[in-house]
Parts: C-alpha cells; sequence; structure tokens
C-alpha cells in the first residue's frame, strides 16, 4: 500500500475522543502511509500554531501552543 496525506484539521474534533478537553485552533498533518497492513510504516509531522486547550477541571491550561 502507498498513501499520502495533507490536510488541515480543526482541534475541537479532539473533544469527540476526550470529552474533558476542550480545544481550539487548527493542525496541519502530512503523512506517508507504506507497507503492507500487517506491517505499516507512517512517516509525517504535524504543524500546531496558536492553539489552546484546557482538561477538564486541571488548574492550568496551554495558550498560544506552537509546535
Amino acid at each position: 500500500m502507498s498513501l499520502r496525506l495533507n490536510g488541515t484539521v480543526n482541534l475541537q474534533l479532539l473533544g469527540g475522543f476526550l470529552p474533558e478537553l476542550e480545544a481550539r485552533g487548527a493542525a496541519g498533518v502530512n503523512a506517508s502511509i507504506e507497507g503492507t497492513l500487517a506491517n505499516p510504516r507512517i512517516t509525517g509531522g504535524v504543524h500546531v500554531e496558536s492553539a489552546s486547550a484546557v482538561y477538564g477541571d486541571f488548574p492550568a491550561g496551554l495558550s498560544k501552543l506552537r509546535v
């Protein structure tokens, strides 16, 4: 198999997987998946800029995150 993924993801979607997470911003995704289904090789990266996140009742959050 040989797949490529390039695009942007809204970080608010993470709330569907972690209900107590409140995230804002966007992440650019660039990934390549090669090999077989039994032994895939995944390479790529994520670019996040000006994002924020708060988790549940945790007393601190992250803002203006850049990765």
